[in-house]
Protein backbone atom coordinates (compact mmCIF):
# COMPACT_ATOMS: atom_id res chain seq x y z
CA UNK A 1 0.00 0.00 0.00
CA UNK A 2 2.90 2.37 0.54
CA UNK A 3 3.03 3.35 -3.15
CA UNK A 4 -0.66 4.24 -3.42
CA UNK A 5 -1.31 7.87 -4.24
CA UNK A 6 -5.00 7.75 -3.35
CA UNK A 7 -7.07 5.93 -0.80
CA UNK A 8 -9.86 3.50 -1.53
CA UNK A 9 -13.43 4.66 -1.07
CA UNK A 10 -14.30 1.35 0.57
CA UNK A 11 -12.11 -1.50 1.74
CA UNK A 12 -13.92 -4.75 2.46
CA UNK A 13 -12.18 -7.07 4.90
CA UNK A 14 -14.08 -10.33 5.22
CA UNK A 15 -13.00 -13.64 6.67
CA UNK A 16 -14.12 -16.74 8.48
CA UNK A 17 -15.43 -16.50 12.01
CA UNK A 18 -12.31 -18.06 13.51
CA UNK A 19 -10.10 -15.14 12.42
CA UNK A 20 -9.42 -12.00 14.44
CA UNK A 21 -9.44 -8.80 12.37
CA UNK A 22 -8.57 -6.51 15.27
CA UNK A 23 -4.84 -6.12 14.55
CA UNK A 24 -5.34 -5.46 10.84
CA UNK A 25 -7.81 -2.59 11.12
CA UNK A 26 -5.51 0.12 12.51
CA UNK A 27 -2.94 -0.65 9.81
CA UNK A 28 -5.52 -0.41 7.02
CA UNK A 29 -7.31 2.72 8.22
CA UNK A 30 -5.05 5.24 6.41
CA UNK A 31 -5.77 3.54 3.06
CA UNK A 32 -9.57 3.70 3.00
CA UNK A 33 -12.27 6.26 3.57
CA UNK A 34 -14.51 3.47 4.86
CA UNK A 35 -13.67 -0.03 6.07
CA UNK A 36 -16.34 -2.70 6.16
CA UNK A 37 -15.57 -5.86 8.07
CA UNK A 38 -17.41 -9.14 8.25
CA UNK A 39 -16.42 -12.28 10.07
CA UNK A 40 -18.74 -15.25 9.74
CA UNK A 41 -19.19 -18.88 8.88
CA UNK A 42 -17.96 -20.24 5.56
CA UNK A 43 -21.55 -21.05 4.63
CA UNK A 44 -22.68 -17.43 4.93
CA UNK A 45 -19.48 -15.66 3.87
CA UNK A 46 -19.93 -15.74 0.10
CA UNK A 47 -23.49 -14.40 0.16
CA UNK A 48 -22.61 -11.72 2.73
CA UNK A 49 -19.67 -10.45 0.66
CA UNK A 50 -21.93 -10.18 -2.38
CA UNK A 51 -24.58 -8.30 -0.37
CA UNK A 52 -21.98 -5.85 0.97
CA UNK A 53 -20.65 -5.19 -2.52
CA UNK A 54 -24.17 -4.65 -3.88
CA UNK A 55 -24.95 -2.07 -1.22
CA UNK A 56 -21.75 -0.06 -1.50
CA UNK A 57 -21.45 -0.06 -5.30
CA UNK A 58 -25.03 1.21 -5.59
CA UNK A 59 -24.01 4.19 -3.45
CA UNK A 60 -20.70 4.84 -5.22
CA UNK A 61 -20.89 3.65 -8.81
CA UNK A 62 -17.51 5.13 -9.70
CA UNK A 63 -15.76 4.44 -6.41
CA UNK A 64 -12.46 2.69 -5.76
CA UNK A 65 -12.96 -0.57 -3.91
CA UNK A 66 -10.67 -3.23 -2.51
CA UNK A 67 -11.76 -6.62 -1.23
CA UNK A 68 -9.48 -8.50 1.14
CA UNK A 69 -9.93 -11.76 2.94
CA UNK A 70 -9.90 -15.48 2.49
CA UNK A 71 -10.10 -17.42 -0.75
CA UNK A 72 -13.85 -17.65 -0.15
CA UNK A 73 -13.99 -13.85 0.00
CA UNK A 74 -12.05 -13.44 -3.23
CA UNK A 75 -14.25 -16.04 -4.92
CA UNK A 76 -17.34 -14.16 -3.77
CA UNK A 77 -16.00 -10.88 -5.17
CA UNK A 78 -15.20 -12.53 -8.52
CA UNK A 79 -18.65 -14.11 -8.62
CA UNK A 80 -20.20 -10.73 -7.87
CA UNK A 81 -18.20 -9.15 -10.70
CA UNK A 82 -19.31 -11.87 -13.14
CA UNK A 83 -22.93 -11.44 -12.09
CA UNK A 84 -22.76 -7.66 -12.53
CA UNK A 85 -20.96 -7.39 -15.87
CA UNK A 86 -22.48 -4.80 -18.15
Amino acid sequence: FADLEETFDVLFLCTREDRDLGRALPKLKPWAKKIITYSGSDVLLKEKVMQLLDGEVKQRTSGKFMVMGSFITVNAALSWMDRNKK
